[in-house]
């Protein structure tokens, strides 16, 4: 079995463009992002899902120097740019991260695939419902219900966000793990400047191999970092398009 995570990632973004390339510990974040995934002792593979847009090229560049393979496909039908490379890349398990959680926790995403793997899931998360810090997120589902959402999904958020079908949809069999704390109110993604200079500090402060209990041990000796951009809203987007959906049925 394969067991491949796909890094959803582009250069595009209204609120800080480029950000994936943008320097983390003397690398470009995407970079070591990757480098953490790598940790993970239930991943066969990483990859890079980016669309054919010319200005994501300097991504494809990127996979080659640090040795990963990377697909480009659609810039909007994000769906159909997972259900491509996946099947490119032969992966029989999918886990989908995005490429603006740098600090993500390769012991977490190996919590959520042994969960997956005990249940013989279709779908596991540790985003529903939140408990993790936004920017822990993992999400493991296998080729089929990739394949079938791939089919039958019509709704435009349901293609534009990967798992939104599968989530929002009876027939598949689902499961999730929680935190022991509630953490869902900590922002730990980048998504703007506010972002990016939490995650500069943190990492300036922690070790290399560092953990999620690490970083927040970071937190409590320096509280200031958590309330540096408390004021964004946690998958803003992704609720107003559910919502918009909910209200057209």
């Amino acid at each position: 079995m394969m067991i491949g995570a796909l890094v959803q990632a582009r250069m595009a973004s209204t609120r800080l463009p480029g950000k994936v390339l943008l320097p983390l510990a003397g690398k470009p974040m995407l970079a070591f992002e990757i480098e953490r995934l790598q940790r993970s002792k239930k991943l066969n593979a990483v990859a890079i899902a980016t669309s054919t847009n010319p200005e994501n090229k300097a991504l494809l560049d990127l996979a080659k120097q640090i040795g990963v393979n990377a697909y480009a496909g659609s810039e909007e039908d994000v769906l159909d740019r997972f259900y491509q490379a996946a099947k490119q890349f032969k992966f029989d398990v999918i886990v989908r991260i995005t490429g603006d959680c740098p600090l993500a926790d390769p012991v977490i995403i190996d919590q959520v695939i042994d969960k997956f793997l005990a249940e013989k899931a279709d779908y596991a998360n540790n985003v529903d419902p939140p408990t993790f810090p936004d920017g822990f997120d993992v999400e493991v589902f296998t080729f089929a219900a990739l394949e079938k959402a791939w089919k039958e999904a019509k709704a435009q958020h349901h293609r534009e966000h990967v798992t939104a079908f599968i989530r929002e949809t009876d027939g598949f069999k689902k499961t999730s793990i929680t935190s022991p704390v509630d953490l869902s109110k900590l922002r730990l993604t980048v998504d703007n400047k506010e972002d990016y200079a939490v995650i500069q500090k943190l990492v300036s402060l922690l070790s290399q191999n560092f953990s999620l209990k690490d970083v927040m041990e970071a937190i409590e000796k320096h509280p200031e970092l958590a309330s540096m951009n408390a004021q964004f809203v946690r998958d803003e987007k992704y609720w107003a398009q559910v919502r918009a959906w909910r209200n057209q049925k």
